[in-house]
């Protein structure tokens, strides 16, 4: 580690980062301890080493270049340079070959390619997509876990579709329920439009997928299908269907890869936004459960056009728990939302009929993953600052689980639990 943060205050100089000032008390501390241990001989050559760097876990989170390669930058002492999420930062290799040249690296003529991964692994997580995208890109972090790339737009069907197959899986595991399955059951038709197989399973709506006996029908329904390490699992579906298609992606051989497209307005803000996966076990709420992030996520807001009123406003509730806990621009945005005038003009002035407009969905989308943003990129598992999120939640679950699956609608129920 000590070698290499000098190799990269020597980037951070030669990019116009670092001043030669700062890099020089840098370097005086971290060679406290490498002026202590000196680099074995003989040194491996240039090409060898620079293969293992471009494989690095890291390559691909910044959708780098064929010559580019990705790190952490500090300017000075105590200063990160970054402004993505990750806190890394891509460069030019030339300047890291150079310094290794300098160190006394052998160059080597050969060329020597990246370090495959062993046979039996999985594809790289981020490969790039095959299209001029009209989504928007933003990064997840979850504490100091690889930040997960989520996609957002309004009717972008063909975009969804190429991501998922950008992925390459040796086929396609599609976890949907039975409202998806109807309204929108030809919308991943064309996943297997290149020969890729698609095998889908269809649970029932809401929280009554949330059952053991799904689960393991689940398990048993991948290796039918000769489901492997390379296969890709997608959650199609509302909050409750992504809960339990986590679960199931996360324990079949220690971990599918895992693509969540929701689709309805709870999902997309409040569920996909956690690595919190769950079914409901012997009466009571999410009690059977794993932490499991998704490889991506893609969110097609058009869904929220066609939601019923009860999940329309199931996903504005958690909003409004954000505006309770947070105040400010969430406050702002969930009271503008049902603001009188908004509601007349998009409803033909009917506004006890609720219906917003795209701008207004991806507004209050962003606003929730805001808010779950900034607590979770210090708190992944919810169990400490994270815990504000059960804000109204012990008296929602208890609700929902006495009125019986699906009565309640859970942003609902958390409303009421907010007033007890």
């Amino acid at each position: 580690v000590c070698y290499g943060m000098l190799c990269s205050s020597y980037v951070a100089e030669k990019i116009g980062i670092m001043s030669a000032d700062a890099r020089a008390e840098h370097d005086a501390m971290v060679r406290l301890l490498t002026d202590r241990w000196a680099l074995p001989e003989p040194k491996p050559s240039i090409s060898k080493v620079m293969g293992y760097a471009m494989n690095d876990s890291k390559r691909g989170i910044l959708e780098e270049e064929a010559h580019e390669i990705t790190d952490l930058v500090v300017s000075r002492i105590g200063q990160i340079v970054s402004d993505h999420p990750s806190n890394l930062a891509k460069f030019d290799k030339k300047y890291v070959e150079e310094w290794f040249e300098l160190m006394g690296f052998p160059l080597d003529t050969e060329q020597v390619d990246a370090i495959p991964e062993p046979s039996d692994a999985a594809p790289a997580l981020l490969p790039a997509a095959p299209v001029d995208g009209t989504m928007e890109l933003d990064y997840l972090t979850f504490a100091d876990r690889t930040p997960i790339p989520a996609y957002t737009g309004v009717d972008v069907q063909p975009e969804v579709v190429s991501r998922l197959r950008g992925l390459k899986p040796d086929r396609f595991l599609v976890v949907t329920d039975e409202a998806v399955e109807k309204h929108y059951g030809s919308y991943m038709d064309a996943l297997g439009s290149d020969g890729t197989p698609v095998y889908k399973y269809v649970l029932p709506c809401g929280d009554q997928c949330k059952a053991m006996k799904h689960l393991l029908g689940l398990i048993d329904w991948s290796f039918e299908s000769g489901g492997t390490r390379s296969s890709v699992v997608v959650g199609f579906g509302g909050g409750a269907l992504m809960n339990i298609t986590g679960l199931f992606a996360g324990i079949v051989y220690r971990g599918f890869r895992l693509v969540y497209v929701p689709t309805t307005l709870l999902a997309m803000h409040d569920v996909t936004t956690s690595i919190k996966t769950s079914i409901c076990h012997w009466g009571r709420k999410n009690n059977i459960g794993i932490y499991y992030a998704p490889t991506l996520i893609l969110m097609d807001l058009a869904f929220c056009r066609t939601l019923p009123q009860d999940e329309l406003l199931s996903g504005l509730g958690e909003l409004c728990k954000n505006a309770a806990l947070f105040g400010g621009d969430h406050a702002k945005g969930f009271v503008e939302a049902f603001s009188k005038d908004v509601l007349n003009e998009c409803c033909g002035g009917a506004a006890e009929s609720l219906t917003l407009e795209d701008q207004d969905l991806v507004k209050l989308t962003r606003l929730g993953v805001r808010a779950k943003m900034d607590i979770l990129c210090v708190d992944a598992t919810e169990n400490l600052q994270g815990m504000v999120f059960e804000y109204g939640h012990t008296f929602s679950h208890a609700m929902e689980k006495a009125y019986g699956d699906g009565k309640i609608p859970h942003g609902i129920g958390v409303c009421y639990g907010m007033l007890c």
